[in-house]
Parts: structure tokens; sequence; C-alpha cells
């Protein structure tokens, strides 16, 4: 069975971060016909623990008092115990985007014999490969580019001539998308009869 673990810090509670890596995982235990495995790293309260058993198919917890406040060295040990604990054989295991799972996260998949990847906005299997979908930056604006490079024509509307999105577009038009988008649809809307 391909199985997906996430592992969370205790102390921090059922948050924002951790909200968002147990609904990856889910979906993507679910996309594998696996079950969603949340390790949680140090003491957890109960409302917390109670939030991630609704999402999770199993939680371990590792809630030694001593993990409350997270030293990298102690939580990677427990992550690693819980890991074995939970059956070790995990397609992904998933850690929230904050900066002491960021720092835990290469050094676990080191250990584990695995490789990492951060920042990932949208992860997925493709046979046997994960796919992590990660965010391009360019000046204030995020362009999405995963998934362009198949697409046969791409268009740009940017009011920045300069915006790097026109660098992976087949036209663009710098304009504000306000007054082009309403014209371009009542042309198609004109052409479609």
């Amino acid at each position: 069975m391909a199985n997906v673990a996430v592992c969370v810090l205790g102390s921090f509670g059922y948050d924002r971060a951790a909200q968002g890596a147990t609904g990856a995982g889910r979906a993507l235990a679910e996309s594998l016909g696996g079950e969603l495995h949340v390790l949680v790293i140090g003491p957890a309260d109960d409302g917390a623990v109670a939030s991630l058993s609704a999402v999770a198919d199993r939680v371990l917890l590792g809630d030694n008092e001593e993990l409350r406040d997270v030293q990298p060295e102690q939580a990677l040990q427990a992550a690693e115990q819980l890991h074995a604990a939970g059956g070790g054989d995990y397609v992904a295991i998933l850690l929230s985007n904050d900066t002491y799972s960021q720092e835990i996260a290469p050094r676990l998949a080191h250990r584990l014999g695995g490789s990492s990847m951060a920042d990932a906005a949208a992860i997925r299997m493709d046979g046997d490969h994960l796919l992590a979908q990660r965010t391009a930056y360019g000046g204030k604006a995020i362009q999405h580019l995963l998934g362009m490079g198949d697409s046969k024509v791409v268009a740009a509307i940017n009011t920045d001539a300069d915006a790097p999105i026109f660098k992976h577009c087949s036209f663009g038009i710098v304009e504000d998308y306000k007054q082009v988008v309403p014209l371009l649809t009542e042309k198609l809307q004109a052409m479609a009869g």
C-alpha cells in the first residue's frame, strides 16, 4: 500500500502550516489508495490531536516532554522512531512550512535514504515519480509555470512590459487585464456565433 506520512511539531498545535501539510498529505494518500499517517513530534494538546485524528487514518505520538522545545537532533530521532513505528514504508513524508521543519526535512531525508524538496506548492504522483510543483517568483507577481511547457499557445497580459511572464508566452499584451479581457471575451463570443 502507498501510504503517506506527515510530520508535525506538537508544540505548534494544528496551526495553518500543519493544516496545509495534512491536507496535501490526505489528497496524495487518497490519490494513491493509501493511508495518511501523522507523526506528531513532541507533546500536543488534546484539541490538536483530535483535529489531526479527524484528517488522518493513523496518528502516532512522540509526546516526550523533552520534545516540547524543538531541538533539531532530538526531533530527528523522534521522527525516525515514529517512522519505524508507522511501518516505515511511506511513498512520501511531508513536513510543514515552518522554520524548524525546513531545518529538519533535508536531514531526515538523508537519514532515511531519500531526498527532500522544499517549498512545494502542490504534489502529485505520476506513475512511480513524485512530482512537486514549485512557485516561481518574478518581482511581486507569482507565476505558475508548471504545465505551460505542454501548452501550444500561452497568452500573457500584464501592465509591466518587462514582466518575467513575457519570456514564457507565445504572445503578450502590455495592458491592464480589466481592459483587455472583456474585449477578448466579446470577440471570441462573436467568432463562436
